[in-house]
């Protein structure tokens, strides 16, 4: 199951990595709050630690397979969801740069992120 899930995930990373840039700029173009896109990406490691976090049961027990499913769709989902969260972090951290940059004073702060 590690192997399974690590290549989904990494799969998935690899895939929505290349599209997170242009998914976020059209967000905020239609006003979606990125602190509330933040907050949901990083709900899905909460629900992929949790599944972590809980004993796996053995083969052939009751409930395997959908722990297994679980588990591997919350490694999609957090393959999805890094990429987008990961961006919006460098994005959310570069503004608040600029912000105390231009509370300070500096001339070079101008710039737009």
């Amino acid at each position: 199951l590690g192997f399974v899930n690590l290549g989904t995930l990494y799969f998935t990373f690899t895939v929505v990595s290349v599209g997170a840039p242009a998914l976020i700029q059209g967000l905020e173009a239609r006003g979606v709050p990125l602190c509330r896109v933040m907050l949901v990406t990083a709900l899905v490691y909460v629900g992929m630690i949790g599944v972590n976090a809980t004993a796996m049961p053995a083969p052939g027990a009751p409930g395997r397979t959908a722990f297994v499913a679980a588990n591997i769709f919350l490694s999609f989902l957090v393959g999805a969801a890094a990429p987008v969260l990961w961006t919006i972090q460098n994005l959310y951290v570069a503004r608040c740069a600029l912000k105390a940059a231009c509370c300070r004073g500096d001339s070079e702060s101008e710039v737009e992120v």
